[in-house]
């Protein structure tokens, strides 16, 4: 998403470099833009902004509304041509398949990022919630996808209040520049915010500090840069640099010594990111475990799809699937519910998280038994013992409540480990 919105940009800029385009180049652009798309979905949200940007911008050089408005037509049609595949055998069967909403995780922990007004509110109310809505996600937002230090580090606040100051410098600079491009560029950055606000407000979107806002990137990290330009072309007009040569040579190398600071810090905390990152699922000491209980069964659950890759646990248990499930049984055995495994990324094991992958998996045993009867085949057993049959004979539990960006008020631990070896009592 993040090259393809440069990708995007690039192609803008290229576009508007000439004041006159023929209707055959308004059609390339919407193939080469419809084909960028294709890299990440979140991109044809902004496709609106493209298109609305690029029709102001030839109508005020070209003076020729309806000439401008057929060949930005021509441009859209192809397109959506060019989008349809992506659109029809990806995006409608995702959403078919009920998977088009949003995640609860990723609204925060008390739905901070979700956008609700509060019920029977007065007019003023609601314009102080959108106002605090929007000021205060978008600096979290700024800041997790700007920021080159981790949460906890002590110059991780003081950096939101710098990114945030020299964003609002480059808007300035956008407004006040003499450069057509530019002006133009930060026109399609307020059409591009404007559309992801819409969409929150409409709540296609959440407002948060997670991957999914990583598209925005390139759109603030160049309004921060513009705002460097801004401060840097303002102090090069001061009496103050033209009379001292150290300050003067400061101000012109800004942009270079900031970027080798930011690059110095990331490099010095990069270890530490990727020691939070490492896959905790072990696939040797996973098959030296059920080896060594004898285990019948393993039960994955919520989506824990590391121990469906890992070959050496499929040959164990013999395991074969057509794709992937949520919740799923690997044995080789018809009597597989005496001691088992249970493991997730996600989730412990508790009273709630049993029943609701027990019930799951009977379900698809249902399923396979449908099919086996026809055959006239052995029916397997359907998982019937309750948790408290249980005894956990050996646990390993690495939780993890963070998306594991830049901020740990999301909560979806998709880098834990709960690792049980259950035998039955009862």
């Amino acid at each position: 998403g993040i090259s393809g919105f440069i990708f995007l940009l690039w192609l803008f800029i290229i576009f508007i470099s000439k004041k006159a385009r023929a209707w055959w180049e308004f059609a390339l652009l919407g193939l080469a833009a419809g084909v960028i798309s294709t890299m990440q979905y979140t991109l044809l949200f902004f496709s609106p902004a493209l298109f609305l940007t690029i029709f102001i911008f030839y109508v005020k050089e070209r003076k020729t509304f309806w000439d401008t408005l057929w060949h930005c037509f021509v441009a859209g049609f192809t397109y959506l041509v060019s989008v349809l595949p992506m659109v029809y055998f990806f995006l409608f069967k995702q959403i078919r398949e009920g998977k088009g909403g949003l995640y609860s995780w990723n609204k925060g922990a008390a739905e901070e990022y979700f956008f609700h007004t509060p019920h029977e509110a007065s007019l003023f109310q609601q314009a102080g919630y959108i106002l605090k809505f929007f000021t205060g996600n978008f600096i979290e937002i700024l800041q997790s996808n700007l920021g080159f230090v981790p949460n906890g580090n002590e110059a991780f606040s003081g950096w939101a209040v710098i990114w945030t100051v020299l964003f609002v410098c480059g808007i300035m600079k956008f407004t006040l520049s003499g450069s057509r491009k530019t002006r133009f560029l930060g026109l399609l950055f307020l059409f591009c915010g404007v559309t992801w606000a819409a969409l929150v407000v409409m709540h296609k979107l959440t407002f948060s500090p997670t991957r999914h806002s990583a598209v925005l990137m390139p759109m603030m990290a160049i309004t921060v840069s513009e705002g460097v330009l801004g401060i840097r072309n303002s102090l090069e007009k001061t009496l103050l640099l033209k009379k001292h040569f150290i300050l003067k040579m400061l101000n012109l190398w800004m942009p270079a010594l900031l970027s080798l600071y930011v690059l110095s810090v990331f490099t010095l905390n990069y270890p530490r990111w990727m020691d939070a990152r490492e896959d905790p699922f072990l696939e040797e000491e996973i098959l030296r475990l059920i080896e060594d209980y004898q285990v019948g069964a393993l039960v994955a659950t919520n989506s824990t799809y590391q121990v469906e890759m890992m070959k050496s646990v499929r040959d164990h248990f013999q395991y074969y699937s057509k794709g992937f499930r949520e919740d799923f049984l690997m044995t080789n055995t018809y009597r597989p519910y005496e001691r088992m495994v249970w493991v997730s990324h996600r989730e412990p094991l508790t009273a709630q998280t049993f029943k609701r992958a027990q019930g799951a998996i009977n379900q698809y045993i249902f399923m396979i038994n449908v099919e086996r009867k026809k055959r006239e085949a052995e029916i397997f057993p359907l998982w019937r013992y309750p948790l408290n049959t249980y005894r956990v004979l050996y646990k390993y539990v690495q939780p993890s409540d963070e998306e594991l960006e830049y901020l740990p008020r999301t909560h979806n631990g998709t880098n834990g480990c709960y690792f049980y070896v259950m035998e039955r009592i009862l």
